[in-house]
């Protein structure tokens, strides 16, 4: 959604008058900034009791308003609420009651009065939200005017004259979406579609004749001339609906998360538990990052704990990737901790083969020596182009197993 769209949908609703926001439906959100257009996403559970609202600063960060499409953080559950009740909003696994220990937000429909700055319009309605800690606090964004902290903060400072404490609450919708795409256009198979792995809190309704063509999981393993295939087995098509705390394989048609629509239904899971697991694919909601203290806008704070995220097990994880000369796979990670709302590969859970090489091919086409060259251009090329099975181009094939032009072949 553009700024204009936005700013265009913000006025229309706010010109009906605060009647019309009286009360909030139960259903998914994206809590936004009508300054920045950036958007509330949970990144972490407390890693520390606490009575201080710093807990919740430390787990809820800002994403900006390219990115808040694809970020499952961003995907805000909201209970059916009247305006100045104060309740507990859902993301991630987890709620803002939790994180701040039995704190509440209280969500109020008022006028802006201060004067018109970027996004945020003189005397038009906006979102206010606060906590009590002694006090009533603000939550605004700081857009980045925080010496590196990239979340919210609090305020006594007036809510109906702040810019940075004016939200809108806008439901998940077919503009306001939520959307994947593949990590990069190489992970492409040789039909055109892209893959890509997920692992969310809330059930997700893949849409009848869209960009997300279903929903795999791995359950088995096949080895083939030293070479091991994982073959994704259909949980969920078009129409289905992918159950929250399900770490998953999605096959895509369009490298566009725009395109790649999903449907944010039902009501938080509150999984806590991780790694999740789903046969032998695992995932998580929370990846450890470095928080900031809100007594010093500089110094880091601990990182969460790994049971907060999840610790990458570099003997036995492995994660979806292809770039040019490496076919769609299963790969070995070297970072330190898995990324959060991705799923990836346990080879423990498949065969002992698996295990003694790095890497777990997909096999898309059926077969248990199957593997799609991903590197083909839109057109088909004029030449013969031939790899091996592990992606490297070859001019002089011997016997054996072979990708030509995108297709297997066997060399006697």
């Amino acid at each position: 959604m553009n700024k204009k769209f936005t700013l265009l949908l913000t006025l229309l609703l706010f010109l009906t008058g605060s009647s019309a926001f009286a009360q909030i439906a139960a259903g998914w959100y994206r809590v936004q900034s009508a300054y920045s257009l950036r958007s509330v996403s949970v990144k972490g559970t407390s890693y520390s009791t606490s009575t201080d609202p710093d807990a919740f600063y430390n787990c809820i960060k800002m994403q900006d308003e390219a990115n808040a499409y694809t970020d499952p953080g961003t995907v805000i559950y909201i209970s059916q609420t009247n305006d100045g009740d104060a309740i507990s909003i859902f993301g991630q696994g987890t709620d803002t009651k939790t994180i701040t220990t039995n704190k509440f937000i209280t969500i109020k429909h008022q006028k802006y009065t201060g004067s018109t700055n970027g996004n945020v319009i003189a005397n038009s309605m906006y979102y206010q939200l606060s906590v009590s800690q002694f006090l009533t606090f603000y939550l605004q964004d700081y857009l980045g005017l925080d010496l590196g902290r990239n979340g919210i903060q609090d305020n006594t400072w007036g809510s109906n004259n702040n810019i940075y404490a004016c939200w809108s609450i806008l439901p998940i919708s077919d503009e306001n979406y939520f959307g994947v795409k593949p990590y990069s256009a190489d992970v492409k198979d040789s039909e055109g579609n892209y893959w890509t792995t997920l692992c969310c809190d809330f059930d997700c309704i893949i849409p009848s004749d869209g960009g997300v063509l279903g929903a795999y999981t791995i359950k088995t393993e096949t080895t083939t001339n030293g070479i091991n295939y994982a073959k994704p087995e259909l949980l969920y098509s078009q129409g289905g609906t992918i159950p929250g705390g399900t770490p998953v394989l999605l096959k895509l048609k369009y490298n566009d998360a725009s395109l790649c629509k999903l449907t944010p239904t039902g009501t938080p899971k509150n999984i806590k538990t991780f790694p999740i697991t789903s046969n032998a694919l695992e995932g998580n909601y929370f990846g450890p990052y470095k928080n900031y203290n809100s007594t010093s806008s500089t110094a880091d704070a601990a990182e969460y704990d790994p049971d907060k995220g999840t610790t990458n097990d570099k003997t036995n994880y492995r994660v979806l990737y292809a770039d040019a000369t490496h076919p769609i796979g299963f790969y070995k990670y070297s970072g330190p901790y898995m990324s959060y709302n991705k799923a990836w590969l346990d080879i423990s859970k498949l065969t002992s083969g698996a295990k003694e090489t790095g890497t777990v091919y997909l096999d898309l086409d059926g077969a248990t020596t199957g593997i799609n060259e991903i590197n083909a251009e839109e057109q088909q090329p004029k030449e013969d182009v031939i790899y091996d099975l592990m992606g490297r181009r070859v001019t002089n094939p011997q016997h054996g197993i072979y990708i030509k032009n995108g297709k297997k072949v066997i060399y006697q």
